[in-house]
């Protein structure tokens, strides 16, 4: 799917498209393959001009980034800078009024929290999450925010 953006050359979906193949990869437990579309995406997402497209890369990448973070020799520092991006998407989409995007980073940032081990920091941000998104009626992410709440857990 993805050279048939490159070759019509709609920069916006190639990148956009990069982004949602390593999140689906990174469902997957395909940690490799996840973190080379995410590559794939920031190559192109300088060329991509529409503001929330742009937000939504930057969002999953650093999910990404975040959540594979562990498995690398500078563990600390990529989940850190992860983190500061995931935050500093979170900001810019609540500024821009972007709701659903800074519900979210919400979501993402407690999803690496808890996967860091920073579990009490985590939980307290999806918790809240829960009860923001259904007051804004964002239920899917409050449903989603909520079964990570209930995998933790499990765990």
């Amino acid at each position: 799917v993805v050279p048939i953006f490159h070759d019509a050359s709609s920069r916006d979906d190639e990148a956009l498209s990069y982004s949602l193949l390593s999140l689906a990869l990174l469902a997957q437990g395909k940690q490799a393959e996840a973190q080379q579309a995410a590559a794939k995406s920031n190559e192109v997402l300088t060329k991509v001009q529409d503001f929330a497209t742009r937000l939504q890369i930057d969002l999953a990448n650093a999910y990404i980034e975040g959540m594979t973070g562990a498995s690398s020799n500078d563990a600390g520092n990529r989940i850190a800078h992860a983190m500061k991006a995931l935050e500093s998407v979170r900001e810019t989409a609540a500024r821009q009024g972007y709701a659903g995007l800074e519900l979210e980073a919400r979501l993402r940032l407690g999803e690496v929290e808890l996967h860091s081990g920073k579990t009490a920091v985590g939980r307290s941000r999806l918790e809240q999450l829960v009860k923001d998104a259904r007051a804004k009626d964002f239920t899917l992410i409050s449903r989603k925010a909520k079964a990570v709440l209930d995998s933790s857990n499990a765990h």
